[in-house]
């Protein structure tokens, strides 16, 4: 399954899913690829209902971590003028 939302690829990355690539095809966009199994399907389900427990503090670092590794990415595929 492939994902672009960066609160819902946080939120899934504090639950403990794994992101099995990140599909770079798109210098615009990057992709994280999960494996489309139910349980992912139920964290999203709850995130878009509103009612997935995370904890504030590992969301917050979990973010932070995420748009670094996308900052890297781009960083990689878009050279600078």
């Amino acid at each position: 399954m492939k994902i672009k939302d960066l609160g819902l690829i946080t939120a899934i990355k504090v639950k403990g899913q794994k992101e099995l690539e990140m599909d770079q095809s798109d210098p615009r966009q990057v992709y994280f690829v999960f494996d489309d199994i139910e349980e992912l399907k139920k964290l999203i389900d709850s995130y878009y209902a509103d009612n997935l427990m995370v904890s504030a503090l590992e969301f917050m670092e979990m973010y932070k971590r995420v748009k670094r590794k996308l900052y890297y990415i781009k960083d990689r595929l878009v050279p600078y003028k």
